[in-house]
């Protein structure tokens, strides 16, 4: 198995452009990726992030200046996002 250091980490070798990414929700959240994915956001050629309930301070409005942002509503730090109006909220409902 390849282990890549985090520091060392391309993500443009995994995430391609359009891709829709899943961020994990709550305590599952990847923050080290996440942030990893943060910088390195403009290189990645807008990437959709799926999100749950995030709490941490990670996601910022000024991310979409090449990212998109989907959530079934905003919770957590979406909040900022949904706030700012860079969240598109998916109109389902939790328990479908």
């Amino acid at each position: 198995m390849r282990q890549i250091e985090l520091p060392d980490l391309d993500l443009r070798e995994f995430v391609r452009p359009g891709d829709v990414v899943l961020v994990g929700p709550s305590t599952a959240e990847p923050t080290p990726l996440l942030e990893a994915l943060l910088a390195q956001r403009a290189g990645l050629g807008g990437v959709t992030l799926l999100l749950g309930t995030s709490y941490s301070q990670a996601l910022q409005p000024a991310h979409a200046d090449h990212l998109t942002f989907r959530a079934s509503g905003g919770p957590g730090g979406a909040r900022w996002l949904a706030e700012a109006g860079v969240l598109d909220v998916l109109p389902i409902h939790m328990s479908d």
